[in-house]
Parts: structure tokens; sequence; C-alpha cells
């Protein structure tokens, strides 16, 4: 576990994401496997130097009830002899996803409940310099209806007076 205390910039990389005081986790310490922040980093071991070969290693992020988790690809450099032979995999409520060589950047992952694992398997073979995922928790979004009346029995077909509004 490492803190930051300065700007991290990858260096095929365009932009520069500042992680004062925030903590990065690299995914195969074992010292924690859950996470209960609402938002962090975790990286390859050794990242952005090249990581170790054979790992199998997982971090599993857990959100406050009603919240949904956003993964970030920020970086990514995976050795990908083959069908992704190195691979973060990331699954949450019947939903997965998987990610290899250096094929993507941006939102990798939106999950539909409040917690998700994000898996990084290496083989022996070639390693390079990994990856570095941001996560956040998002507040689910809900309809609501304002009215000065409510009805238990049955839903509401339309409003039914102008105190009606979408939040």
């Amino acid at each position: 576990m490492h803190i930051f205390l300065h700007a991290i910039c990858a260096k095929d990389i365009k932009f520069c994401w500042s992680v004062l005081g925030n903590k990065v986790l690299d995914i195969c310490d074992q010292s924690t496997n859950t996470i209960y922040k609402e938002r962090g980093y975790i990286t390859t071991p050794r990242y952005p130097n090249n990581y170790p070969g054979a790992l199998k290693c997982s971090k599993t992020i857990q959100g406050i009830e009603g919240q949904r988790i956003r993964v970030y690809i920020l970086d990514i450099d995976l050795e990908s002899s083959g069908s992704c032979a190195d691979r973060v995999y990331i699954e949450g409520d019947f939903k997965t996803a998987t990610y290899c060589g250096n094929q993507s950047h941006g939102l990798a992952f939106k999950s539909l409940g409040n917690m998700v694992t994000v898996h990084f398997f290496s083989n022996r073979k070639g390693q390079n310099k990994g990856f570095w995922l941001y996560y956040e928790g998002m507040p689910q979004f809900c309809k609501v209806y304002l009215t000065n009346h409510i009805q238990l029995d049955a839903p509401v077909a339309k409003p039914p007076d102008s105190k009606f509004a979408w939040l």
C-alpha cells in the first residue's frame, strides 16, 4: 500500500490524474481483500514498472447500500500473447468485463449493485507495465413523485396535479 503525495503521470497517457492523499492499492496486496472506501485507485504490483508473472489476485469493492460502482481504466498495458494471456476481469451482479493488452481507457464497468470484484491474472511469459484503475461509488438514480397525496394501493398512471416533478 502506498500513499502518493504528488500527481502521478503515466508516460503514455496525455493527461495526468492527481491522487493527492489517496491510497493506491496493489491488487495483490493480501493485507486487505475487500475495500470499503467510496473511491480509490488499484494497480498491478510494481506499477508503473513491470508486474511479476504467474499471478492470480483480486480485490472486492464493497459500496454502501444503494450505490453502484464504476471502474475506470486510467492506464493499461498487459502482455497479450494469445487470447488475453494476462487480463483484468471485472465482475458484479450478473455482469462481467475482460480487458487485456492496451485496448481500452475510460469507463470500463458500471455495476448493477453495490459490489464489484476486480481480478488480475498473469502467466509466466512476458510481463508489461500493468494497469491503473480508479473506482467510485455512485448513488442509484430513482424517479420521485412529489404530490399532495399518496395512493398506496395502485400506481399513479399520470401526474395527479401540477406538483409533479422528476428529480
